[in-house]
């Protein structure tokens, strides 16, 4: 089973509230047969209510095109990402 390093998870959890991150703690304690059968329930509910993963999916994949242009070109200059944790760290403590 493929795992998330820590500070994925650790990141990830702390973008969704906390009914959410309780609910992806447990779904992430799931076979993965039984993630695979809760995604796809997941992604078909979202299509009933008109949200298209693949549009959403296309969108990710022009932001990213975009973004590797920009660090190609010169536009932006890429950061250490131990960097920026640790001024994010430092900006926002743990509660």
């Amino acid at each position: 089973m493929t795992q998330w390093p820590e500070t994925q998870r650790t990141t990830t959890l702390k973008l969704v509230n906390a009914r959410t991150q309780k609910v992806l703690e447990e779904a992430l304690e799931l076979t993965a047969e039984e993630r695979a059968l809760l995604a796809t329930e997941l992604e078909v509910s979202l299509d009933e209510e008109g949200v298209s993963v693949r549009a959403v999916e296309t969108a990710l994949d022009s932001e990213l095109e975009q973004r590797i242009d920009d660090v190609v070109d010169g536009r932006v200059e890429p950061r250490d990402v131990d960097e920026v944790l640790g001024e994010l760290r430092a900006r926002y403590p743990r509660r």
